[in-house]
């Protein structure tokens, strides 16, 4: 159980952190990794990785356990105004990367912003891709992660995005892969601006499904309030080019507990891109 923890400056790989490289892991396992950003600083907050923070490396991940990591970043100055704590991947974060991951499980993993007082931003339980990431997944397993946000009286929460994965602006594959009981959850009093995917979400990206399987994934908004519409795909919200061949969906939800906002796809939501 490692941790990166710091009251100022960004927080980068629980456990691992690895910058223009090769790296090959296998057989490992990590377990209750965390990285930590609790903070009174007024700026944007960042913190990447709970296990592993990846940048311009190229590699491979197999047969290995990511259970119970978490990434977490909060302002707790109790101010509404000022910076955004943005927390990036609860087991690992990829930027620029290209890596190959098969044969491994992702268990209960979390990225958070809980006890924030300011907008936050949460992207991937288990894992987030960005800046023209190549990621190919090979029979994973991704079961009970969630991206969490919940806040006091007057608290405002901005965007959670994707309890498993969260893909921006990369590409790659999953083949034969299970994402079951993983949920994307929010609470606030105010505002919520987005809750998008419980499972997986596709954004800016090009991403292929094939042989794979979602169960009981949800999106669940629990607000009062002045709240934003936006609850988007208990299983997958696609904003780019989504395929899916010879996949399953079965017992996926989006909710919200106004009425009168909106709920989109209570499996696959697909807005501006192409399924």
């Amino acid at each position: 159980k490692n941790e990166v923890y710091r009251s100022e400056g960004n927080v980068y790989g629980g456990a691992i952190y690895i910058s223009d490289s090769i790296l090959t892991i296998e057989d490992s396992y990590f377990d209750g990794n965390s990285g930590n950003f609790l903070t009174k600083v007024y700026n944007y907050l960042s913190s990447y990785g709970g296990s592993i923070f990846s940048i311009n490396t190229n590699g491979s991940i197999t047969n290995c356990h990511f259970t119970h990591n978490v990434i977490n970043t909060s302002r707790v100055d109790g101010k509404l105004d000022g910076g955004v704590p943005v927390s990036y991947g609860g087991a690992i974060c990829f930027s620029g990367s290209n890596f190959v991951i098969q044969h491994c499980l992702f268990f209960g993993n979390i990225a958070t912003g809980v006890g924030s007082y300011i907008d936050c931003q949460c992207y991937g339980g288990a894992i987030h891709c960005q800046k023209d990431s190549l990621i190919d997944f090979k029979r994973c397993n991704f079961t009970n992660n969630l991206i969490f946000e919940s806040g006091p009286k007057f608290y405002f929460m901005h965007s959670l995005y994707g309890s498993a994965v969260n893909m921006d602006q990369s590409e790659g594959i999953f083949c034969e892969c299970d994402f079951y009981n993983n949920s994307a959850y929010g609470e606030a009093y105010i505002q919520i601006n987005g809750l998008y995917a419980g499972a997986a979400i596709v954004g800016s990206s090009n991403f292929n499904f094939s042989k794979c399987n979602f169960y009981n994934n949800s999106a669940l908004v629990y607000a009062s309030g002045y709240t934003f519409p936006g609850c988007n795909g208990g299983a997958i919200s696609c904003y780019q080019m989504l395929k899916c061949d010879s996949c399953s969906f079965i017992k996926n939800k989006a909710y919200y507990s106004d009425d009168s906002r909106d709920v989109f796809g209570g499996a696959v939501c697909c807005n501006g891109g192409m399924f």
